[in-house]
């Protein structure tokens, strides 16, 4: 491809139409779940800028608390074992169809692990961290009150 400029009109050519079926990502398994999704989640943000920090730190929590927290995920019956595959239960799904998007993206907790680590680094104090969070969770608490109450 020629560089392009915005704007700039090209000429193509030819071109080619190929029929094909898209398919579903495959489902995690423990190793991919663990170093794809944890270790490598700046391929599923959202927001480019928050991409570009998150690509300096580890992914999500630390390699200690990591297989902890998808333990947790499986006893409390958002997950199951379907042979090798990780699947989400219909708990789990019906969870994330009822928060809020900006708690179901990875953007969020990529924010929540770059303010950690500021805070470990004693670059952020824990209060200027906790204080919007806690404002933030008292709002997602009022609108889901408010539209329980809709029925």
């Amino acid at each position: 491809m020629p560089l392009l400029v915005k704007g700039q009109i090209q000429q193509c050519d030819r071109g080619e139409l190929l029929e094909k079926m898209t398919q579903a990502p495959k489902n995690f398994t423990d190793a991919t779940l663990l170093l794809v999704a944890m270790t490598g989640i700046s391929h599923y943000l959202l927001n480019g800028e928050i991409n570009k920090i998150l690509k300096e730190t580890d992914g999500l929590g630390t390699e200690a608390t990591r297989a902890g927290i998808i333990e947790l995920l499986f006893k409390r019956g958002y997950l199951v074992c379907q042979g090798k595959s990780i699947l989400a239960t219909r708990v789990g799904t019906g969870l994330i169809r009822n928060l809020p998007e900006s708690a179901t993206t990875s953007d969020m907790t990529a924010l929540w692990e770059n303010s950690l680590d500021a805070i470990s680094q004693k670059r952020l104090r824990y209060d200027s961290f906790m204080q919007p969070l806690l404002s933030q969770l008292d709002n997602l608490n009022s609108q889901h009150l408010a539209s329980f109450h809709q029925y």
